[in-house]
């Protein structure tokens, strides 16, 4: 097929200035750690096990890479293409390439601005996106006499596997199992034994997912994990990102905000479709020059208002509109309901609700809305989709990838590490880095535990340091819990507290305030009460200052002196 071959090659040239451009210290380093220690220290990472199945993955890409950041940078860029050849299969109608290229750039744009690196939302919506296009051809074959019974049932029961199997990726996927209303909704006879049937093969899905666990030794980390999601559940907001009002705060906050500009898009095509209904009333042509005149008007507020927002909320907006009002076409109702469902199901549990994954979380959606807004309007969809991609290639040159405002032409800096061989920052930001890695390998071996307080974990990754308190990023913990797994677990050899902001596109000026909590500009990451736990732990614990400078202390752990014999 030379139109997929075209969209997959598309859509990873897209995606290479995320590939070799830009470098952060926190979420990427996240992943790394994890997948450096998943099969040698586990309980080092078991923080991030509710990520379990995107573990193995990457930690197999790691050992296999020698933990190469490029590679699984590659490896994310790999799961957008596979994305991409799956929406190839799943919209089939007229004008499928243009469209498909248009979703592509427009999906690949927008990620520039969101994590490349392979980690569990890349991998939760490529296998998500299989296991609905699965669930969609079952349903689409449900008619059809020419298909066997046996290829549906098979198709139902690898859906709901990998549906299934999907859960350990994130472990918010369990509500993927609803997916399953989509069958009595689309299908129309034997309902009720396909949903039995794909609900099976979610749970054949689920066990296999755990005999791996079991495989590895792994189950007790899983289920410590599970407790420990319940508990931070139940975080006062105020306290943790990941506490149950902060999340529904989240996906409320980030609905209403993408409501709005999709409330403005429906005003509009609402005007194009009465404009249209006009013009059929009138003469060749005056209702040329209507159609044209008011094409006009109504293309360049559309694009005034997509251009309003940024990339994710107005792809979102574009995206949910227009799959929704594909609800009403015959030849796109099974795969925009289940896009759809997609597209509201996987941001649950999410921090920043759907802002977390990107605009990767739109495969499915975005080609379903540019199917039915490229054959309804297709002039107006061309020149939106060219300012978006516009703005967002001006936005990449001028203030670089995720977390790295680095302009493209600037990134020549190079991190001094192998495993950061290939990827370029700026040469401040270089520096920089370098400057603390430099310290830690002075005073530390690879293999020796490491705490890092300041929303960094790529330090451990680029160290070789094995995270301490299981956990490579501290501050996603409330106080309570950093207390809690500080005084239960052994005492790090290491403690490096660092002095300036990390989380954002560009690092913090280094502070003394900004060590204590009192400079807060990362919000609930980095609070008061977690630094006083941090402060008071390491003076209880008599660890001294073996290093610092401006952005950081190096602190190692001495045992007290011997009391005097009365």
């Amino acid at each position: 097929m030379p139109g997929l071959g075209v969209i997959a090659a598309v859509t990873a040239l897209m995606q290479l200035p995320a590939v070799f451009c830009g470098f952060e210290l926190c979420d990427s380093g996240f992943y790394m750690t994890f997948y450096d220690n998943i099969f040698s220290h586990p309980e080092a990472t078991g923080y991030n096990f509710m990520y379990y199945l995107s573990g193995l993955a990457g930690g197999a890409i790691a050992a296999m890479t020698g933990g190469s950041i490029l590679a699984l940078r590659m490896a994310g860029a790999l799961c957008n293409v596979l994305c991409a050849c799956l929406v190839w299969n799943l919209i089939r109608v007229p004008h499928r390439f243009l469209t498909l290229l248009i979703t592509s750039l427009l999906v690949t744009a927008g990620a520039w601005g969101t994590p490349l690196t392979f980690y569990n939302d890349l991998l939760t919506i490529l296998l998500a996106l299989l296991s609905l296009t699965m669930l969609v051809k079952a349903l689409s074959h449900d008619s059809r006499e020419d298909r066997s019974t046996s290829r549906r049932t098979t198709l139902l029961l690898l859906s709901g596997a990998v549906a299934g199997i999907n859960t350990l990726t994130r472990i918010p996927n369990v509500l993927e199992i609803f997916f399953v209303i989509l069958i009595p909704l689309l299908a129309r006879r034997e309902a009720v034994r396909s949903s039995l049937t794909w609900l099976g093969g979610w749970a054949v899905g689920l066990a296999a997912g755990l005999l791996a666990a079991a495989a590895f030794g792994h189950l007790p980390l899983l289920a410590d994990t599970i407790r420990d999601l319940l508990d931070t559940a139940a975080t006062p907001g105020a306290e943790s990102t990941h506490g149950l009002s902060s999340l529904v705060a989240a996906q409320i906050s980030s609905w209403v905000t993408i409501g709005k500009t999709a409330l403005k898009l429906l005003l509009l095509y609402a005007a194009w479709l009465l404009t249209l209904r006009a013009a059929a009333r009138r003469t060749a042509e005056p209702a040329a020059a209507i159609r044209l005149a008011a094409g006009a008007a109504l293309t360049a507020a559309a694009i005034w208002v997509l251009l309003r927002a940024d990339i994710m909320t107005a792809l979102t907006a574009a995206a949910v509109t227009g799959a929704a009002l594909a609800l009403r076409r015959r030849d796109l109702r099974i795969p925009a309901a289940a896009m759809l469902l997609m597209t509201f199901i996987l941001p649950l549990g999410s921090d920043n609700g759907i802002y977390n994954a990107g605009t990767p979380i739109l495969w499915g959606t975005l080609a379903v809305a540019v199917t039915l807004w490229f054959q309804t309007a297709r002039g107006a969809t061309l020149l939106c989709a060219v300012a978006l991609l516009a703005t967002c290639a001006a936005n990449l040159a001028a203030a670089g990838t995720y977390f790295d405002d680095t302009p493209l032409i600037r990134m020549t800096g190079r991190i001094a590490s192998p495993t950061a061989s290939g990827i370029r920052t700026s040469p401040e930001r270089a520096a920089r880095i370098n400057a603390l890695t430099d310290s830690l390998r002075r005073h530390t071996s690879p293999g020796d535990t490491l705490l890092v307080y300041g929303s960094a974990p790529m330090l451990n990754h680029l160290t070789g340091t094995v995270p301490a308190i299981g956990c490579s990023w501290p501050e996603l913990l409330s106080a309570a819990q950093l207390e809690r797994r500080l005084d239960a677990g052994p005492a790090p050899q290491y403690i490096m507290v660092m002095r300036f902001k990390t989380l954002g596109a560009t690092l913090g000026t280094p502070s003394g305030d900004f060590a204590l909590g009192h400079d807060t500009p990362q919000g609930r990451f980095h609070t008061p009460a977690k630094s006083a736990v941090m402060s008071s732990y390491i003076e209880k614990k008599h660890y001294r200052a073996v290093s610092e400078n401006a952005d950081y202390t190096l602190y190692k752990r001495t045992r007290p002196a011997p009391a005097l014999a009365r």
